[in-house]
């Protein structure tokens, strides 16, 4: 059974006090100051933020142990305290090959500072072995887990919304669509949802044959009923009723802007509510930048509770 097992981020090496020292942060925090002038006009004073990445990161293991996959694998970003906080679970690109959270460290920690808890999780990616179906799997594990705990950081805990940039987009939404057809040996069971948040992603994987047949281990001609369970097209009418956020840049190079637009119609088509934000003169990497997407994810995640 694959198992999800806390790790302690730092141990002291002087074994003083209960052996353990405080989570690290991750730099700066990104919230601006807070300014107050004196009611003569004259006087301003500055006080500077708390942290915002507390509590977190935190490490885990969720792969077998035979397996040697790098540890940082579920990083955990969030309010200095404990609150009434949105959670993400958010997934890195990559083109299925490669990636990790730190591709996405930036805008989990931008998003901590504005009142979310963000589990940055990662996967398997084929450069470590993974393929399709455990990939998904890999990614509704981390799903599940995050609705497991995400009452040690929020006071309302509540399925989170899960989401992720270019690959990591498809196979959270597949997670999210079809929560009961990915769960694997994960003991956490399926992963329940309750929005999705896509940047940039690859969804309709058919247009994408001759790049990711790697995943599958086979061409679509010779392996259709394999693809057809990654395509998350598959899934849109028996889809999970969640609410989606879709992002996408005009400037893309990589994925076509017109696969978000797809997407889009086919389940507002399945009576889904749908989101659709086009961005003007973006890029595929310019879409996980907080400065570009903060305020349109921060209302989403709002909106679902």
């Amino acid at each position: 059974m694959r198992k999800l097992i806390p790790l302690l981020v730092l141990v002291s090496a002087c074994g003083g006090g209960n052996g353990a020292a405080p989570p690290p942060t991750t730099g700066p925090p990104p919230t601006p100051v807070t300014t107050t002038a004196s009611t003569q006009g004259t006087t301003t004073t500055t006080t500077p933020p708390p942290a915002t990445t507390a509590p977190g990161p935190v490490r885990l293991d969720h792969f077998l142990a035979e397996e040697s996959y790098g540890p940082d694998l579920v990083e955990v970003y969030g309010p200095p305290e404990v609150g009434p906080w949105p959670v993400l679970v958010l997934f890195h690109g990559g083109g299925w090959v490669t990636g990790s959270p730190s591709d996405t460290a930036s805008l989990a920690n931008e998003l901590a500072a504005r009142g979310v808890v963000v589990y940055n999780a990662s996967y398997r990616t084929m450069s470590e072995g993974g393929a399709f179906p455990q990939m998904v799997e890999d990614v509704a594990c981390a799903i599940a887990y995050a609705g497991s705990t995400a009452g040690t950081y929020t006071t309302t805990p509540r399925p989170p919304a899960t989401g992720g940039h270019s690959a990591g987009a498809h196979l959270s939404l597949l997670a999210a669509m079809a929560p009961e057809a990915f769960v694997g040996d994960c003991e956490y069971g399926p992963a329940a949802v309750e929005g999705f948040i896509g940047l940039a992603g690859p969804y309709d994987i058919d247009r994408l044959a001759g790049l990711i047949a790697p995943l599958f281990g086979a061409s679509l001609e010779d392996a259709p009923e394999r693809w057809a369970a990654g395509n998350p097209f598959t899934y849109v009418d028996t889809s999970a009723d969640i609410d989606y956020l879709i992002i996408h840049g005009t400037e893309d190079e990589l994925v076509p802007v017109a696969l978000s637009e797809q997407l889009s119609t086919a389940l507002e088509g399945a009576g889904r509510r749908v989101s659709l934000e086009i961005i003007e003169g973006e890029t595929h990497g310019g879409v996980i930048e907080p400065v570009v997407v903060n305020d349109v994810v921060v209302a989403f995640l709002e909106s679902l509770r």
